[in-house]
């Protein structure tokens, strides 16, 4: 009971914040699809970086199943750690719509978390 003070949240509290960020960068993916154009370079930079998100999420999720379990505490911390990677990787994409969208004359999509 030493831990009274902290809250440490549930499985199911985790795992619906990474479904919601899957329907967000599924949504982030489709308006990169749609709305703007990319060079080249920039469609394989946005494309590796989608990629990498769903990688992230794939490994929060599996981390995420296996809360309750003995050491909670360091999946709770890895965790973390690729949240802070994938988020990240979402401020690297929203810098290049952020830059396709001043280039060709479109209002920033919302596309910030």
């Amino acid at each position: 009971m030493e831990n009274l003070g902290q809250l440490v949240p549930t499985k199911q509290f985790v795992l619906s914040n990474i479904e919601r960020m899957q329907s967000q960068l599924i949504r982030i993916s489709n308006t990169i699809n749609g709305v703007l154009e990319f060079t080249y370079n920039e469609r394989i930079m946005l494309g590796q970086c989608i990629q990498v998100c769903h990688e992230d999420l794939n490994t929060m999720t599996a981390l995420a199943n296996r809360i309750g379990e003995l050491g909670t505490d360091a999946y709770l911390e890895m965790i973390d750690e690729k949240w802070d990677h994938f988020s990240s990787v979402i401020d690297i994409i929203g810098e290049s719509v952020e830059s396709a969208s001043m280039r060709n004359g479109v209002g920033h999509p919302p596309l910030r978390f």
